[in-house]
């Protein structure tokens, strides 16, 4: 894997936060019904199961930090087999988390945990800013400059003469 590549990208991100409503929509329909109870179980397996495989695959359970992904995949799996919890998205939370965990796991990777790089990047980002916002003073001054030098300009010769 690059260093500049996410392990999640954002196309898959809504994509995954998508499905994840859906099941939590689809779970909390099946909870309204009693009898439908075993069906709200099977696809909270399921559920789990299937995120779980996906996030493997887009390697979010490797490297540092995996124990908290793995935990709130569990959690979130465990709530979802409380009958009456399970009308709650607990399985939309862990995604969303689970894909905040890996994001913030990729910008570390990217600043290299160098406190004294990400300030400096941080302030190279506040300076280009800080240059960009006052190009765009300055040029609004020098129209308004202009507008009030015509304003004030002098006729010209033909309206003199007339």
């Amino acid at each position: 894997m690059d260093d500049n590549k996410q392990s999640i990208g954002n196309i898959t991100a809504g994509s995954m936060i998508t499905v994840a409503l859906l099941v939590d929509g689809l779970q909390f329909l099946l909870t309204l019904s009693v009898l439908l109870l075993p069906l709200s179980l099977l696809l909270t397996f399921l559920a789990a199961a299937g995120f779980g495989v996906w996030f493997f695959l887009l390697g979010a359970y490797s490297g540092k930090g995996a124990e908290k992904k793995a935990l709130v995949s569990l959690v979130s799996a465990i709530a979802e087999f409380i009958p009456v919890v399970n009308a709650l998205p607990a399985v939309t939370a862990g995604v969303v988390i689970n894909i905040a965990l890996s994001k913030v796991k990729d910008v570390e990777k990217k600043i290299g945990k160098n406190p004294a790089r990400a300030r400096s990047l941080a302030q190279a980002r506040l300076a280009g800013m800080q240059a960009s916002r006052a190009r765009r003073a300055n040029a609004a001054r020098e129209q308004r400059e202009d507008a009030a030098a015509q304003k004030h300009a002098p006729a010209s010769k033909e309206r003199e003469v007339a």
